[in-house]
């Protein structure tokens, strides 16, 4: 059976009432019109796609397909040598709350005065119109034509009397330049001469550098079986280096051993050996004998364990005694009588605390100076090992490196994690100049042998040259490192005006200090100055 739809039509126009009446009465509506089959077809429309993203991955088939896979290799490795780009560094910081302080201040009223005046709009019209004007004369064409005739007689007879001027004449405006220009040349600054680079150092750590007293070219390359931490080549014997090893490990290489084979002392059957890295070892003369001969050169050590030991070779291997053990202090205050204060130091029974660097005096030979974990310095003497001689208590995090001024004794440097570098006499608790101008750890810090005021400071991320008789707030030279690179140690040369810088890359780079001149006064004088001040205060 078959159902009819049927589907009526109405028809609507816009045109006036008039003619819509024409329309109607011409067309009409019949009966047959009615019956008609009127067929309605209903499609879908085509999809529209509102977004559209095109797939990160393709067939293997494809026509690119291999240069496609080589570049998705190539980013790979990319990627994979740069793992550090985040740069997440290691940093010790400290936060200081400092008493907070109120204070009132007093200050001049600020006077106040108005003045007024009077302009009208004449004036205003006339003013702009003054502006706007040009002052030109009035050319008579009669004098200019005379006048053209006199300035060429006037050029030619300049031109026939004129006198040559030498090339070395200089006017002073010249002058002035160019002196300006040879100050600014003659400024600090640092050249880099050559970079050591080996393949198998490469990427590692530069912890610890050390000039051979006597021959200063390298000739070894040494494979240990632990990280070095620290080496020193003897004054009295320049062929003996010793190395301190991270894993307690002290070893003494001969390097002109024959057949080209290094002889080696080590330290591997001491029971008394360090528990843990040997951050630092020194050869240091010990006092003189009474027939006035100097006794042999000793190697002495600091390590993690917070021993500080001598060693001597026993047997065809090394032992060792010891000379302290930094044992840990905790400061503790007790009353004394009315509302004073005292502070005294007491020892913690069997803890100890890591030493990190010690030097020898530079006469005395038997005082010597060790900084600690807990951020204390020590001044200790070989002939006593049951207490130090003074405790310098400044830094507020590790220290790094302490070492002797070679050129004026009894004053030393210091730096630490906390940033900052004190100068030290050995007669003042408190120091007496503190540095900080980054912002950044400490990581290592030496006195120019031939300068008193100079010294040369390798933070993570810049050296820097300071020279005490110029400035004592800004460091005059700062060389920046590489991006992604640390400096780790520096050391200047005995005999020119060159450092040695090592980073954490495995490279050694030398730079030659250009335009570094002793200041108008004397370094000494500059040093005695300040520890006067210092003395005073």
């Amino acid at each position: 059976m078959f159902s009819v739809v049927h589907v009526f039509i109405f028809v609507l126009a816009t045109q006036p009432y008039e003619k819509q009446k024409i329309n109607i009465v011409k067309k009409q509506v019949t009966e047959d019109m009615l019956k008609e089959y009127v067929e309605i077809f209903i499609t879908e429309t085509d999809t529209i796609l509102l977004l559209d993203m095109y797939p990160t991955f393709v067939s293997v088939e494809v026509d690119n397909a291999e240069s496609l896979i080589e570049r998705n290799h190539w980013y790979t490795g990319i990627c994979k040598t740069r793992t550090k780009n985040a740069k997440y560094v290691d940093r010790s910081m400290q936060t200081l709350n400092f008493a907070t302080k109120s204070k009132q201040l007093q200050s001049y009223n600020t006077v106040m005065v108005e003045a007024a005046t009077t302009v009208s709009y004449c004036d205003i019209h006339h003013s702009s119109e003054e502006d706007g004007k040009t002052n030109r004369p009035e050319i008579d064409y009669a004098e200019a034509i005379l006048d053209a005739n006199k300035s060429a007689e006037r050029s030619l007879s300049v031109g026939s009397t004129s006198t040559y001027e030498p090339d070395g004449f200089k006017h002073p405006q010249q002058v002035e330049q160019e002196h300006g220009d040879k100050e600014v040349c003659q400024s600090p600054a640092l050249e880099c001469l050559w970079i050591f680079s080996c393949e198998l150092c490469r990427g590692y750590c530069i912890s610890s550098m050390g000039w051979n007293k006597k021959n200063p070219w390298p000739e070894h390359i040494i494979q240990c079986e632990s990280a070095v931490t620290s080496l020193d080549f003897s004054a009295t014997c320049p062929s003996q280096l010793a190395v301190g090893m991270y894993d307690g490990s002290i070893a003494i290489y001969d390097l002109q051993s024959p057949n080209n084979k290094l002889g080696v002392i080590n330290n591997c059957d001491c029971p008394n050996k360090h528990f843990g890295p040997v951050w630092q070892l020194r050869w240091n003369k010990q006092e003189l004998n009474l027939i006035g001969e100097e006794k042999e050169e000793t190697l002495f050590s600091v390590g993690a364990d917070g021993r500080i030991t001598k060693w001597f070779v026993l047997n065809g291997g090394l032992d060792c005694i010891d000379l302290m053990k930094l044992d840990k202090i905790s400061n503790t205050k007790r009353k004394s009588g009315g509302n004073k204060t005292k502070e005294t130091r007491k020892k913690i029974l069997s803890a100890v605390t890591p030493g990190l660097c010690f030097d020898f005096h530079p006469t005395d030979y038997s005082n010597y100076l060790t900084g600690t974990w807990e951020g204390l310095i020590h001044r200790c003497s070989c002939s006593n090992s049951q207490q130090s001689l003074e405790t310098y208590q400044k830094h507020f995090s590790a220290v790094n490196c302490v070492v002797w001024c070679p050129l004026h004794p009894g004053m030393f440097l210091s730096c630490g994690a906390d940033w900052t570098i004190h100068l030290w006499h050995q007669d003042r608790l408190n120091p007496i100049i503190c540095f900080t101008s980054a912002h950044r750890a400490v990581c290592d810090i030496k006195w120019s042998p031939q300068k008193a005021t100079v010294f040369g400071v390798a933070y993570e991320g810049q050296l820097e040259i300071w020279d005490l008789s110029s400035n004592l707030l800004d460091p005059v030279i700062i060389e920046p490192a590489a991006p992604g690179v640390k400096m780790t140690s520096l050391m200047f040369a005995s005999e020119t005006d060159c450092i040695v810088v090592g980073d954490s890359d495995g490279h050694v780079t030398v730079y030659q200090i250009k335009n570094l001149g002793v200041g108008k006064r004397s370094q000494m004088d500059v040093l005695d100055n300040l520890l006067r001040s210092a003395f005073s205060t």
